[in-house]
């Protein structure tokens, strides 16, 4: 199993040539004013990453292959954690995944901050997108630091600690969780598991010396750790609807995709189906009230664009209760940056439009997320409207007064993406859906790591809303400059429209009249 594993990556390394070479710490990649170091001393142990020492016979034997050998920027000062180590070091990992056969999920929790969409945190009631992980399927979670001074060190085991007992906070059938860390020289396997008592308990490895070889303790416990048996680590497999007609349809193949949170409880279930009939994945959703799958239903059928359909509906016993069943598609993808601008903008006119054919039949949906929105055959999606409500027409774009304390007990939506103006306690409107559509592409934009975005909670919505407003009414808005150049102009003038500049004002304005069709003239101009 070793020898594959080493051989898996060297394949994918071909160019890279071993020398044996560690990463020095933070001090020694400064060449300002070009400063001569004294050499720090040999350690009398073996170091991470094959250095020699005075008594070491491993003279004789060829060096080893090290990150700093498959990272050419490694011997640099610019040496970028996010853009070198990580795909790297992920790279790696699918190399020895695919060699030992594993079947567990490995994320980087630097990869955007998908850690938490995939819920280890508060999970939404839908989720129809392609490239997310069940909270069922977490098992391991990968964290990297480039270097490896003791400041590193303590923050990557804290991380790793923390988002663990996250983990099994949410997931009460759960007993295990694993995760390990990895600088440029070592790795270490934390596991987190709870006693008798329900307490928890952590045991860790201690950082031990990593490269690519069979004598690398940390290179054997990443192989060992990605060969493990998914239960063993803590996978419980989730228990499946019994279901396999729904209105004349064979439903089968159902994988547990997401599980919502109502007020008090579970208030849905979303599994990944196929179906006779349909070509390709779709969703098996199960959802505590009707309104959804009749609210779908009618605006496919007033021809609203871009709207997921109801294949089948029924009803449905799981977990000890009855379900309103709906067999829906497509399965759609989550929007990210690496769709490139012109799909990234045609996916954003696609749900503005559905957004607007829903209003116009009376329809808001009010939770306008990058968790509702995707993108299928090049198309965007909109897709659950649990949260939905039918308003009489005249009052679609009837903007309420804001809650007069600012204190808000609960919103209808996600706090992350939600609009300044639900925020501050108004209702939904046109304007602020499409607002709330304008924040999840930002999110999108900044690889979903928009500034603050760990304390935008549900239990603190003025915070929330202080928060909102002082990011979005800045004159410089900081997220904006974190955006590529690829997207920032497009971007810009969508938060141009919301959040107006008034000459001679150190702030900007708030617009909450903005229209369908100006959102669509700044999309089509950025689509050619």
């Amino acid at each position: 199993m070793m020898e594959n594993a080493i051989r898996a990556v060297k394949e994918c390394f071909p160019g890279a040539k071993a020398t044996g070479r560690t990463f020095p710490i933070a001090k020694s990649l400064q060449t300002i004013n070009e400063k001569k170091m004294e050499p720090e001393p040999e350690p009398e142990a073996q170091r991470a990453g094959g250095v020699k020492t005075p008594n070491s016979d491993s003279s004789t034997k060829p060096p080893h292959l090290t990150l700093v050998d498959l990272i050419p920027q490694a011997q640099k000062s610019q040496l970028s954690e996010d853009k070198h180590m990580q795909p790297c070091v992920m790279k790696i990992i699918h190399a020895v995944k695919e060699a030992v056969g594993s079947e567990l999920v490995v994320m980087d929790t630097h990869n955007s901050s998908n850690q938490f969409i995939n819920p280890v945190g508060r999970p939404d009631t839908s989720m129809l997108a392609e490239e997310l992980i069940a909270w069922t399927q977490l098992v391991t979670v990968g964290e990297f630091k480039v270097h490896d001074g003791k400041d590193d060190q303590d923050s990557m085991l804290g991380q790793e600690i923390g988002r663990g007992q996250v983990a099994l906070e949410n997931q009460p059938d759960r007993q295990h969780f694993f995760s390990f860390g990895l600088n440029m020289n070592a790795l270490e396997v934390v596991h987190i598991h709870r006693d008798s008592e329900c307490k928890w308990v952590i045991e860790s490895t201690g950082l031990q010396p990593f490269y690519i070889g069979e004598d690398s303790v940390g290179f054997r416990w990443l192989v060992r750790l990605l060969a493990t048996e998914k239960s063993k680590l803590g996978f419980v497999s989730p228990v499946l609807p019994d279901l396999s007609v729904l209105e004349g349809r064979r439903v089968g193949k159902l994988q547990l995709l997401r599980r919502g949170t109502g007020p008090s409880t579970v208030g849905s279930w979303v599994f990944t189906a196929e179906s006779d009939g349909y070509f390709g994945k779709c969703i098996l959703k199960l959802c505590d009230h009707k309104l959804e799958g009749d609210l779908l239903r009618m605006l496919t059928a007033e021809g609203v664009p871009h709207l997921v359909k109801v294949l089948a509906s029924g009803e449905c016993t799981y977990q000890g209760r009855q379900w309103h069943a709906l067999l829906l598609a497509p399965y759609a993808q989550r929007l990210t940056m690496q769709l490139g601008r012109k799909l990234l903008v045609q996916a954003a006119r696609d749900v503005a439009d559905a957004i607007n054919g829903c209003v116009e039949k009376g329809v808001l949906q009010r939770d306008i997320s990058l968790d509702n929105i995707g993108v299928f055959e090049g198309r965007g999606m909109l897709f659950d409207f649990s949260a939905a409500k039918v308003v009489a027409h005249e009052d679609v774009d009837k903007i309420q007064p804001a809650s007069p304390t600012g204190k808000l007990g609960a919103i209808t939506g996600t706090p992350l993406y939600a609009p300044l103006s639900v925020l501050q306690g108004r209702s939904h409107t046109r304007s602020s859906m499409l607002e709330g559509l304008y924040i999840s592409l930002l999110a999108c934009c900044c690889d979903e790591k928009v500034a603050r975005r760990h304390d935008m909670k549900l239990s603190d919505l003025e915070k929330c809303a202080e928060l909102r407003a002082g990011r979005m009414l800045a004159a410089e808005p900081s997220d904006l400059k974190r955006v590529p150049d690829e997207f920032r102009g497009f971007l810009l003038e969508l938060h141009d429209l919301f959040y107006p500049k008034t000459p001679g004002r150190t702030m900007r304005d708030y617009c909450m009249r903005v229209t369908a069709e100006q959102f669509n003239g700044v999309c089509s101009k950025w689509a050619r």
